[in-house]
């Protein structure tokens, strides 16, 4: 097919008239991965039902997807249906549906069909409906009989087509939406050629190259970006279109439908789990030396609308006029950034917060040149974080305010940028960035984590069987004063490396002084805190070692503070205690505005904060696990390890109306892996890297191959839809399987549909697994607690029996999610 008829296919595509399902329908059985899931995904958010259906049905038909997955589409299909208003437009979705059920689900289909029709009075007498007359809806429904003519002998004596024409006229043609792509057929070169034959005719590339043109089109919520001379701001630049050296622009951003002049490479919308009214806030942040932005115009804040448009309420700079159409400044942010001096390719970043939560973060890319010759991909964004491109919102309960957004982004040339975004209350928002080598970071967190291994098995280096490396806290000593002189030589250790993480990373913010106050003052109170984590990280923040009250790392002594001894010693559960609401004597300087020489656990953010990983993913992540019939387990053990039965008449006990599937066996594992109903997957066992570096679990009994990794995953076909699982991974006695290389192991559990996977930050031993699991596990079934607040009351409840290493958890999941009954 020549580019002339293709361009001419794309601009009807972006008309004003719309977009005909038909494109889309006669497109899909040549999609594949990964534009398939991108289709799926869009497809659950077309606003018109009509086209929603029709869409999700052609994309069911795919060769490339589960029976799981089609049975989804089909299914959403069947409830957009039940959206539509015109009943022609929902008897033809009927007849899609009808031809892609089975089973039980076929014959409800039939019934509603005839419902549908208005055939329901002549039924009338019959005692029900024969097989005689569901063969001959098959025929009529497979298109061998189109005329209901043909049916009148067959028992629908009454059916009177000009009585049924005036029960139910038919609907206003869809004129507008079918003469779209009319004067593409007038073309020389698709003279007398069908929508389907024009698309047969292209190539593979311009098959999928159109297809997400037209997905994008029927995109609402569409996030749009671009930039724009500063002195005429409603004129954005066409995405061919270098910047000029160091020249003065706005950057912009708007939200609705795709436009034409956006930069987006892959437009992406705002989730459904975002409700009408909501309030985004957008921000700006630099990069070193590339291009600039302006410091007190660097945040806008945006408000959903019912269309899927969105109307500003803060423009960055509430000073920008450069606009001959005023409707642009209360729709789209505009933001002034000033281009590099020097010729070259230059970055900035753009965030899309949602209550504090980082939803979408983008790169922006601009090249910079004198010449001003058009090239392709000049200007771009890229969308490289977000939390769920959908979520169904009847299967959320929303997500609690954060107090704090932190994004870990790789440069590419040897340094690691942090992102900082937070409020609390009505105080001002905190935003910052810092810049760190990597080395340095990385040396930072290694540190951070040695004092876990030397808490734990008392050396400094990683832990390796049969080195004699024994578990230090398998019991308290019977003085008293024992273990907390050992749990107070501990917290000294853990928070010496962990201010030294702190102090390394506010040490690189703008204006540090001031804006370190500010981030002290945010985090002083418990609260819910997002570090968010981009696909194939090189660095996992270890944020639960984060220590940030005023420490001197060189002083010769400390002493612990005298508040949470006495907490320690008392009845009360520590999160109740004073210090770990805010209250701790030594969370400030001293009078004379020094370190005044105390350490107190609560200055962790593990202890004193809600802390979650959530993964970058593809697909719908959760924050609602909702249980028919009580919990569904999937049981995953490796049998060579001394507390397994105490441990599993444990987690049973937690709920007496758990559904347990357990198994030591690999194969039959995965096979209840496969479990359409499980709500949480556990797994205590073995673990470790292969010679290749791929992560695995252990189970069975240790003598043999009973290995499971990431790839087993897609190999056996798992997929987890609905409910979404969270992965438990207790993985005792593991060697080397630290987070950086173990967030692959999680990144294929969040790929297979699981709502998150809980981890560790080093090697853990048997009663440490064993009570911790127990206590999160407690919170999160039986109390409901979101899995955020579990981890941290689990840490908690280890803290106040003397053992300070439920720091070693990490939650690669929403902090917010949690599980419901659905009675």
């Amino acid at each position: 097919m020549i580019e002339q008829s293709i361009r001419d296919l794309k601009e009807a595509i972006f008309s004003e008239k719309g977009l005909n399902p038909d494109l889309l329908i006669h497109l899909a059985p040549y999609l594949t991965e990964p534009l398939l899931s991108r289709a799926i995904s869009i497809a659950y958010a077309v606003s018109d039902p009509y086209q929603r259906a029709l869409i999700l049905l052609a994309l069911a038909e795919s060769a490339h997807l589960s029976d799981a997955r089609k049975k989804a589409l089909v299914d959403a299909a069947h409830e957009a249906e039940h959206e539509i208003t015109s009943q022609p437009e929902r008897i033809k979705v009927l007849k899609r549906i009808l031809l892609l059920t089975t089973s039980q689900d076929r014959i409800l289909v039939q019934a509603e069909l005839v419902q549908e029709e208005n055939w329901e009075a002549d039924l009338k007498g019959r005692p029900s409906i024969s097989s005689k007359d569901l063969e001959k809806w098959d025929l009529m429904l497979k298109g061998v009989s189109n005329s209901v003519d043909d049916f009148k002998g067959g028992g629908w004596t009454h059916y009177s087509p000009k009585a049924e024409q005036k029960r139910h006229p038919p609907p206003k043609t869809r004129k507008d939406e079918a003469d779209v792509f009319e004067s593409v057929a007038s073309k020389d070169d698709g003279i007398g050629m069908s929508l389907p034959e024009q698309i047969a005719s292209m190539s593979e590339e311009e098959r999928r190259n159109l297809f997400r043109v037209a997905l994008t089109r029927l995109q609402i919520r569409t996030v749009n970006t671009g930039f724009a001379p500063s002195q005429h701001a409603d004129n954005p630049l066409d995405p061919q279109t270098p910047l000029k050296p160091g020249q003065t622009y706005c950057f912009w951003l708007d939200i609705g439908r795709p436009t034409l002049k956006s930069i987006e490479t892959a437009p992406a919308t705002i989730p459904d789990y975002v409700p009408p009214k909501a309030r985004l806030v957008v921000a700006i942040f630099p990069f070193d030396g590339e291009i600039e932005i302006t410091e007190g115009a660097d945040v806008g804040e945006l408000e959903l609308q019912d269309d899927g448009t969105a109307r500003v309420l803060h423009q960055p700079d509430p000073s920008m006029r450069a606009v001959s159409d005023v409707d642009i400044l209360n729709r789209r942010l505009l933001f002034p950034v000033k281009s590099p001096a020097q010729e070259g390719t230059f970055r900035l970043r753009c965030n899309i917060y949602y209550e504090q939560i980082l939803i979408q973060s983008r790169l922006i890319r601009a090249i910079v040149a004198n010449h001003g010759l058009q090239k392709e991909g000049a200007l771009s964004s890229e969308v490289d974080y977000t939390l769920s491109h959908t979520l169904w919102a009847n299967h959320l309960r929303g997500f609690a305010p954060h107090r704090l957004s932190i994004l870990l982004n790789s440069n590419g040339d040897g340094t690691h940028t942090l992102s900082f975004f937070g409020a609390k209350e009505q105080e001002p928002i905190f935003k910052n960035s810092a810049v760190i080598p990597a080395t340095e970071l990385k040396n930072l967190t290694e540190n951070a984590r040695k004092a876990l291994w030397k808490a734990s098995w008392g050396e400094e280096k990683p832990w390796k069987e049969g080195e004699g490396q024994t578990y230090r806290y398998l019991d308290r000593f019977s003085d008293e004063n024992l273990s907390l002189k050992r749990l107070e030589e501990d917290l000294i250790s853990l928070a010496r490396r962990g201010y030294l993480l702190y102090d390394a990373i506010i040490g690189k913010f703008i204006k540090t002084h001031s804006k370190t106050n500010e981030l002290a003052r945010l985090m002083l109170n418990p609260g819910m805190v997002q570090i968010a984590i981009r696909d194939s990280p090189t660095q996992i923040l270890p944020a639960a070692l984060i220590y940030d009250y005023p420490l001197d790392t060189k002083a010769g002594s400390y002493k612990l503070c005298e508040a949470f001894s006495a907490a320690l010693q008392s009845n009360s559960p520590l999160d109740k205690a004073p210090c770990f609401n805010g209250l701790c004597p030594h969370s400030k300087r001293d009078e004379m505005g020094n370190p005044d020489g105390y350490v107190c656990p609560s200055g962790f953010w593990g202890f004193r904060h809600i802390l979650g990983f959530p993964t970058s993913v593809p697909d719908e992540s959760a924050s609602e696990i909702v249980m028919d019939d009580g919990p569904h387990m999937v049981v995953c053990v490796a049998t060579n390890l001394d507390r397994l039965d105490g441990h599993m008449r444990a987690l049973r006990e937690i709920r007496t109306d758990i559904s347990w599937h357990y198994s030591d066996k690999r194969l039959e594992i995965i096979n209840n892996l496969k479990s359409p109903k499980s709500h949480l997957i556990y797994f205590y066992c073995h673990g470790g890297i292969s010679t290749n570096n791929i992560p695995y679990l252990q189970v069975g009994d240790g003598t043999g191959n009973d290995f499971i990794d990431g790839s087993n995953l897609n190999a056996f076909n798992i997929e987890w839809i609905e409910p979404k699982p969270l992965v438990f991974i207790n993985g005792c006695h593991t060697t080397a399987l630290d987070p950086e290389m173990a967030i692959n192991l999680v990144a294929d559990f969040v790929r297979s549909g699981s709502a998150g996977v809980i981890g560790t930050e080093t090697t853990i031993f048997e009663p440490l697994a064993c009570s911790f699991a127990e206590a999160c596990l407690g919170h999160f079934l039986k109390d409901k607690s979101s899995i955020g607040d579990a981890i941290r009351m689990a840490r908690l409840k280890l803290l106040k029996e003397y053992n300070p290493l439920g720091l070693v958890y990490t939650p690669f999941v929403l902090p917010d999610l949690h599980v419901k009954d659905k009675s």
